[in-house]
């Protein structure tokens, strides 16, 4: 199942994660996400970021720390769609 996150037009917004899910997140125009993830524990399956920019000027850091001992597995994907409004 995919989470989907929206970040409104002129919203800034910090999203801090301890693990990664399938995640669809939506930025509007004049949009700004900062998405950190501090990962200690591993899992299964490859999981999937969404980045989609729906208007002009909005933006994203995206920043991943991993924290890892023994065979953990900390497989993801990331993709950024830009859409023209």
């Amino acid at each position: 199942m995919t989470k989907t996150i929206t970040i409104k037009a002129e919203q800034q917004k910090t999203i801090l994660v301890e693990t990664l899910e399938n995640t669809k997140i939506i930025l509007e125009k004049n949009s700004h996400l900062t998405f950190a993830a501090v990962l200690k524990k591993g899992w299964e399956s490859t999981k999937k970021l969404i980045f989609t920019f729906k208007g002009e000027n909005s933006s994203l850091n995206f920043i991943s720390i991993i924290i890892a001992k023994d065979s953990n597995s900390f497989e993801f994907e990331t993709t950024s769609n830009h859409l023209a409004t």
